[in-house]
């Protein structure tokens, strides 16, 4: 939500409201706003980006070089007009900013074994260790079974397992937050589950909510 969502819940606290009433009050008449409503609002992207093993710069990202003028805010190749100077057709769902905002991230860090296009554009990049050096699973969509990796040497140099990394990264954030987190609750917004009592009482189909003035 545009809202963060520990924010609702202590503004339906105040309120005296159960937070999920409160929510499903606030999205009905447009108080709370979902953020794939207006992505480029500054309120709905996000700052920190931690990447595993993933090269979204390089392959995933379908787009390079619009990511790197948008979500990383450097030099990119980019030649074309944006879509509002062409007089192009715009979303009617959606928010239309003339001007997309650059730049997003503040911080970005990877974990991978390879020096990736991700991993030379981040700012961080955790070195963890690759093949045979550590205990690990394979999987495969294609296949019905799982191949598991034993180690047969130690993380060379400075890298590590990726669970000694996250249980580092675990460490330090648990750290941070005896110190500069309260305690709060959290509202967590999930799909209907399959075959759920909540899937199988919509059983022609889930309507449009928002735009339907009978939900």
């Amino acid at each position: 939500m545009q809202t963060n969502p520990l924010q609702v819940v202590r503004q339906a606290q105040e309120a005296g409201q159960d937070p999920v009433q409160y929510a499903v009050q606030g999205l009905k008449s447009g108080k709370l706003k979902l953020s794939c409503e207006d992505p480029d609002h500054p309120d709905n992207f996000p700052r920190n980006m931690f990447i595993w093993r993933s090269n979204l710069l390089g392959s995933s990202g379908k787009g390079h070089e619009y990511f790197l003028k948008h979500l990383l805010g450097t030099d990119h190749g980019i030649q074309g007009k944006e879509l509002g100077e062409d007089g192009d057709q715009k979303p009617v769902e959606v928010a239309w900013h003339d001007s997309a905002p650059q730049g997003k991230l503040d911080l970005l860090v990877t974990l991978d074994f390879r020096m990736s296009t991700t991993c030379v554009y981040s700012d961080v990049v955790l070195p963890t260790a690759t093949w045979y050096e550590k205990s690990d699973l394979n999987t495969s969509d294609m296949h019905p079974f799982i191949h598991p990796l034993s180690a047969a040497v130690d993380p060379v140099w400075e890298s590590r397992s990726d669970w000694e990394i996250y249980k580092g990264i675990a460490k330090a954030f648990s750290g941070i937050a005896q110190t500069e987190l309260a305690t709060v609750k959290d509202l967590v917004l999930t799909p209907l589950q399959h075959d759920s009592p909540a899937e199988l009482g919509d059983p022609f189909g889930v309507t449009d909510w928002k735009h339907d003035a009978g939900r």
